[in-house]
Protein backbone atom coordinates (compact mmCIF):
# COMPACT_ATOMS: atom_id res chain seq x y z
CA UNK A 1 0.00 0.00 0.00
CA UNK A 2 1.45 3.71 -1.11
CA UNK A 3 0.28 6.01 1.66
CA UNK A 4 -0.11 9.81 0.66
CA UNK A 5 2.07 11.40 3.88
CA UNK A 6 3.29 9.95 6.84
CA UNK A 7 1.10 7.82 9.46
CA UNK A 8 1.76 9.62 12.90
CA UNK A 9 0.17 9.89 16.18
CA UNK A 10 -2.27 12.92 15.74
CA UNK A 11 -2.74 11.07 11.82
CA UNK A 12 -3.26 7.38 12.32
CA UNK A 13 -3.73 5.45 9.14
CA UNK A 14 -6.37 2.69 8.69
CA UNK A 15 -6.43 -0.31 6.30
CA UNK A 16 -10.08 -1.14 6.17
CA UNK A 17 -10.58 -5.22 4.66
CA UNK A 18 -13.59 -6.02 2.93
CA UNK A 19 -15.31 -9.75 3.70
CA UNK A 20 -13.20 -12.37 2.17
CA UNK A 21 -9.81 -14.51 2.10
CA UNK A 22 -6.97 -12.72 1.96
CA UNK A 23 -3.99 -15.81 1.27
CA UNK A 24 -0.63 -14.30 1.09
CA UNK A 25 1.08 -17.74 1.58
CA UNK A 26 2.64 -18.09 -1.92
CA UNK A 27 4.85 -16.86 -2.73
CA UNK A 28 5.01 -16.17 1.17
CA UNK A 29 4.10 -12.47 1.78
CA UNK A 30 3.28 -10.99 5.19
CA UNK A 31 0.69 -8.69 6.93
CA UNK A 32 3.80 -6.00 8.44
CA UNK A 33 1.93 -3.66 10.57
CA UNK A 34 3.70 -0.05 10.74
CA UNK A 35 3.40 2.73 13.53
CA UNK A 36 0.25 4.06 13.67
CA UNK A 37 -1.22 2.40 10.50
CA UNK A 38 -4.12 -0.12 11.66
CA UNK A 39 -5.47 -2.99 10.09
CA UNK A 40 -9.19 -3.68 10.41
CA UNK A 41 -12.06 -5.69 9.28
CA UNK A 42 -15.66 -3.96 8.38
CA UNK A 43 -17.68 -6.99 9.42
CA UNK A 44 -17.77 -7.16 13.25
CA UNK A 45 -17.77 -11.44 12.53
CA UNK A 46 -13.57 -11.92 12.57
CA UNK A 47 -14.57 -15.22 10.04
CA UNK A 48 -15.50 -12.66 7.71
CA UNK A 49 -11.93 -11.41 6.85
CA UNK A 50 -9.44 -14.25 7.31
CA UNK A 51 -5.67 -13.45 6.99
CA UNK A 52 -3.33 -15.86 5.70
CA UNK A 53 0.61 -15.25 4.76
CA UNK A 54 3.41 -17.08 4.15
CA UNK A 55 6.03 -18.16 6.94
CA UNK A 56 3.87 -16.02 9.32
CA UNK A 57 0.49 -13.97 8.69
CA UNK A 58 1.71 -11.27 10.85
CA UNK A 59 4.97 -9.97 11.65
CA UNK A 60 5.84 -6.97 13.91
CA UNK A 61 9.29 -6.26 12.76
CA UNK A 62 9.27 -2.97 13.85
CA UNK A 63 8.53 -0.43 16.61
CA UNK A 64 4.49 -0.81 16.03
CA UNK A 65 1.82 1.10 17.68
CA UNK A 66 -1.61 -0.53 15.44
CA UNK A 67 -4.37 -2.07 15.83
CA UNK A 68 -5.66 -5.00 14.61
CA UNK A 69 -9.39 -5.76 14.78
CA UNK A 70 -12.43 -8.06 13.03
CA UNK A 71 -10.07 -10.23 11.66
CA UNK A 72 -9.56 -13.92 11.54
CA UNK A 73 -5.64 -14.44 11.84
CA UNK A 74 -5.05 -18.01 10.00
CA UNK A 75 -1.53 -18.72 10.41
CA UNK A 76 1.68 -17.40 12.67
CA UNK A 77 2.02 -14.08 14.56
CA UNK A 78 5.76 -13.44 15.37
CA UNK A 79 8.22 -10.59 15.86
CA UNK A 80 11.41 -10.62 13.26
CA UNK A 81 13.02 -8.00 15.35
CA UNK A 82 13.41 -9.24 19.38
CA UNK A 83 13.69 -5.79 21.68
CA UNK A 84 11.65 -3.59 19.69
CA UNK A 85 8.97 -1.57 22.01
CA UNK A 86 6.04 -3.27 19.63
CA UNK A 87 2.51 -2.37 21.65
CA UNK A 88 -0.33 -3.53 19.36
CA UNK A 89 -3.43 -3.26 20.12
CA UNK A 90 -5.76 -6.44 19.35
CA UNK A 91 -9.85 -6.33 19.57
CA UNK A 92 -12.43 -9.02 18.21
CA UNK A 93 -9.90 -11.41 16.62
CA UNK A 94 -9.73 -15.14 16.27
CA UNK A 95 -6.31 -16.90 16.42
CA UNK A 96 -5.70 -19.57 14.04
CA UNK A 97 -1.98 -20.16 14.71
CA UNK A 98 0.46 -19.37 17.21
CA UNK A 99 0.68 -16.41 18.27
CA UNK A 100 3.80 -14.69 19.35
CA UNK A 101 6.59 -17.21 19.82
CA UNK A 102 10.21 -17.87 21.90
CA UNK A 103 11.37 -14.72 19.21
CA UNK A 104 10.51 -12.04 20.78
CA UNK A 105 12.13 -10.83 23.65
CA UNK A 106 8.63 -9.50 25.23
CA UNK A 107 4.82 -9.94 24.50
CA UNK A 108 2.78 -6.84 25.49
CA UNK A 109 0.07 -4.74 24.22
CA UNK A 110 -3.47 -4.72 24.53
CA UNK A 111 -5.40 -7.76 23.80
CA UNK A 112 -9.55 -8.10 24.10
CA UNK A 113 -12.57 -10.57 23.10
CA UNK A 114 -10.25 -12.77 21.73
CA UNK A 115 -10.58 -16.51 20.61
CA UNK A 116 -7.51 -18.82 20.91
CA UNK A 117 -8.85 -21.89 18.82
CA UNK A 118 -7.67 -25.56 18.60
CA UNK A 119 -3.98 -26.28 20.17
CA UNK A 120 -2.69 -22.55 18.55
CA UNK A 121 -0.47 -20.90 21.29
CA UNK A 122 -1.36 -17.18 22.49
CA UNK A 123 1.10 -15.22 24.53
CA UNK A 124 4.26 -17.34 24.38
CA UNK A 125 7.01 -15.51 24.68
CA UNK A 126 10.71 -15.85 25.82
CA UNK A 127 11.18 -12.84 29.01
CA UNK A 128 8.53 -11.24 29.74
CA UNK A 129 4.23 -10.70 29.32
CA UNK A 130 2.94 -7.34 30.14
CA UNK A 131 -0.19 -5.63 28.95
CA UNK A 132 -3.90 -6.15 29.08
CA UNK A 133 -5.78 -8.82 28.54
CA UNK A 134 -9.72 -9.21 28.87
CA UNK A 135 -12.57 -11.25 27.16
CA UNK A 136 -9.71 -14.16 26.00
CA UNK A 137 -11.54 -17.71 25.32
CA UNK A 138 -9.31 -20.77 25.20
CA UNK A 139 -10.41 -24.00 24.12
CA UNK A 140 -8.22 -26.86 24.07
CA UNK A 141 -4.93 -24.64 24.46
CA UNK A 142 -1.23 -25.51 24.32
CA UNK A 143 1.52 -22.75 25.70
CA UNK A 144 -0.80 -19.96 27.00
CA UNK A 145 0.29 -17.09 28.66
CA UNK A 146 3.65 -18.94 29.13
CA UNK A 147 7.49 -17.87 28.93
CA UNK A 148 10.44 -20.61 27.78
CA UNK A 149 12.72 -18.05 29.53
CA UNK A 150 13.07 -16.52 33.32
CA UNK A 151 11.17 -13.07 33.07
CA UNK A 152 7.66 -11.89 34.71
CA UNK A 153 4.31 -12.48 33.98
CA UNK A 154 2.17 -8.90 34.67
CA UNK A 155 -0.32 -6.56 34.06
CA UNK A 156 -4.26 -7.21 34.03
CA UNK A 157 -6.03 -10.51 33.46
CA UNK A 158 -9.82 -10.30 33.52
CA UNK A 159 -12.68 -12.69 32.10
CA UNK A 160 -10.44 -15.31 31.01
CA UNK A 161 -11.25 -18.69 30.05
CA UNK A 162 -9.13 -21.61 29.22
CA UNK A 163 -10.23 -25.06 28.67
CA UNK A 164 -8.46 -28.53 28.45
CA UNK A 165 -4.85 -27.57 28.61
CA UNK A 166 -2.90 -30.11 26.32
CA UNK A 167 0.47 -28.73 26.25
CA UNK A 168 2.60 -26.65 28.70
CA UNK A 169 1.11 -24.58 32.21
CA UNK A 170 -1.05 -21.69 31.84
CA UNK A 171 0.36 -18.27 33.46
CA UNK A 172 3.64 -20.03 33.68
CA UNK A 173 7.12 -17.57 34.49
CA UNK A 174 9.52 -20.24 34.98
CA UNK A 175 12.21 -19.09 37.59
CA UNK A 176 10.01 -15.30 37.84
CA UNK A 177 7.21 -13.66 38.91
CA UNK A 178 3.49 -13.33 38.50
CA UNK A 179 2.07 -10.23 39.82
CA UNK A 180 -1.15 -7.76 38.89
CA UNK A 181 -4.78 -7.77 39.25
CA UNK A 182 -6.28 -11.29 38.38
CA UNK A 183 -10.17 -11.42 37.74
CA UNK A 184 -12.60 -14.08 36.66
CA UNK A 185 -9.75 -16.88 35.92
CA UNK A 186 -11.69 -20.52 34.73
CA UNK A 187 -9.26 -23.19 33.84
CA UNK A 188 -10.68 -25.85 32.89
CA UNK A 189 -8.58 -29.79 32.97
CA UNK A 190 -5.15 -28.48 32.60
CA UNK A 191 -2.40 -31.32 32.53
CA UNK A 192 -0.26 -29.55 34.94
CA UNK A 193 0.04 -26.78 36.86
CA UNK A 194 -1.74 -23.25 36.99
CA UNK A 195 0.47 -20.46 38.38
CA UNK A 196 3.75 -21.49 38.00
CA UNK A 197 6.66 -18.85 39.21
CA UNK A 198 10.24 -19.37 40.27
CA UNK A 199 10.12 -16.03 42.47
CA UNK A 200 6.78 -14.15 43.88
CA UNK A 201 3.36 -14.28 42.91
CA UNK A 202 1.21 -11.01 43.87
CA UNK A 203 -2.13 -9.26 43.14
Amino acid sequence: VNWSGSPNVDNRFTLLLMPGKYDMSSPPFEFIPYNYVDIIGISKNPYDTILRGGNSTINYNSNSDSILENVYILGDTQCAAPGQSEYPRWNNVVVGGNTFNENWIKVQGEYSNIIVEDNAKFAFGKSGINGTFKNIYAKDASNIFELIDEGDIFGTFSNIEISNVNNGRPFNAGTGSIYGKFQNIKIHNSVDDVFTCGYAMSG
